[in-house]
This record gives structure tokens, C-alpha cells and sequence, in this order.
């Protein structure tokens, strides 16, 4: 039977802390577009999406915040750790288009999170 990973109450993350240079006025939206990988190394991709009105240049994330909002204690670490080299941020987007989508990958250790089973 497969497994998903599950914290009780953590709750969907809200957008990452995104940044962009010399692109005043634009509005960019983030979501988590995959999820994969071992309990103590998942990989989540974050896409984000340049809604315009113009270009959006140099976009990197440079946090992501994780909260619980109830259920037992389940702390996941953003990977690697600090210190660390290469750290974890910043994930470099790129230049994205006004309607464009660039991803890039935050790696988190879930290691402690209550596995359940799949549902079909």
C-alpha cells in the first residue's frame, strides 16, 4: 500500500518570500506545483507565475515558511541545513514574461511526520 507523508495540521504554505529586481508593478503568484521523493528529503517544486503587467526579471525565492496549525508536533527542516554550501536559498526563477511559469525545487526533511495510508 502506498504511503503519503502527513503532519496533522500543517497547514498549506503560504507564498514564498519572492523577489524580483527592476520590476516595479508586477504581480507574481506561487504555488507548489510537485511533491516527491523519501520522507527525510522530499522535494517540492514551486512554480512561479508572472500575471504581469510586464516583465519580470532576476526572480528568486529567498524563504518559505512552514506552519502547523494543529495535531501532534511535526517540525520539517528546509534542506540542507544551515550552514550548508550551496545554502537553500535563494532558488533562482528567472526572467519570467508577463503569463510566464519558471519552477524551482525546495528540498524538506520530514523526518517524524505521521505516515497514513493512500487513498485511491
Amino acid at each position: 500500500m502506498a504511503q503519503l507523508l502527513h503532519c496533522p495540521g500543517m497547514a498549506t504554505p503560504p507564498a514564498p518570500n519572492i523577489v524580483t529586481q527592476a520590476s516595479a508593478g508586477v504581480t507574481l503568484n506561487a504555488a507548489i506545483a510537485a511533491k516527491s521523493g523519501a520522507l527525510n528529503n522530499r522535494v517540492w517544486t514551486l512554480a512561479v507565475t508572472n500575471a504581469g503587467p510586464g516583465v519580470a526579471e532576476s526572480v528568486w525565492i529567498d524563504s518559505v515558511t512552514l506552519t502547523q496549525t494543529y495535531g501532534a508536533a511535526c517540525t520539517p527542516a528546509v534542506l540542507p541545513r544551515v550552514p550548508a554550501y550551496p545554502p537553500a536559498f535563494p532558488i533562482v526563477v528567472g526572467d519570467l514574461d508577463k503569463g510566464g511559469t519558471g519552477t524551482g525545487n525546495i528540498n524538506i526533511d520530514f523526518t517524524g511526520a505521521l505516515p497514513r495510508p493512500a487513498l485511491p
